[in-house]
């Protein structure tokens, strides 16, 4: 009660006239908050998310029959490719993968290396809640006349792939 009258005084000193006790307000805020606040949550406010990958036409790239072709430039040793991912989902994180590898030799040690590998982060909108992101894929001379499938996913369930042919 001490509280209520030091605000009540304090209010009077600014000829602000309380009619009804403060408590009075304070039950009807509650109550109003508590109605307003509380809501079902039986059901997932999750939106769906998806992903789905591309791959940019150009002179080295071409589509015939369905399916991208990638003309390998054969004075280079090796060279790089894009691969874009759309998603919906704002700073979606899309995770990149692919079966395919080389190998290399550095200071007489054998490695293999995924042709892509790592992630990005979607934050490039393109329209409104789609949003875009890019990642190069290695290639060399020894996989010519290969298919790279590629794959990018946000997580285990949300997961696009594309597929191009090396020539």
């Amino acid at each position: 009660m001490i509280v209520y009258d030091y605000i009540r005084r304090f209010l009077l000193t600014f000829r602000v006239f309380v009619r009804k006790p403060f408590s009075t307000y304070l039950y009807r805020w509650l109550f109003v908050l508590f109605i307003v606040g509380c809501e079902d949550n039986n059901e997932p406010n999750e939106p769906n998310y998806y992903v789905s990958l591309s791959v940019e036409t150009d002179s080295l790239m071409t589509i015939e029959n369905d399916e991208y072709i990638y003309h390998y430039p054969r004075e280079r040793p090796h060279t790089y490719t894009k691969v874009f991912a759309e998603t919906n989902k704002r700073n979606g994180r899309v995770f990149w993968f692919s079966p395919d590898s080389f190998e290399y030799v550095y200071q007489n040690i054998l490695f293999k290396e995924c042709v892509i590998n790592y992630s990005t982060y979607c934050i490039d909108e393109i329209e409104w809640r789609r949003f875009e992101c890019e990642q190069l894929v290695y290639l060399n001379k020894s996989l010519i006349g290969d298919t790279i499938e590629v794959f990018g996913y946000i997580n285990e369930e949300i997961i696009d792939t594309t597929r191009f042919v090396i020539k």
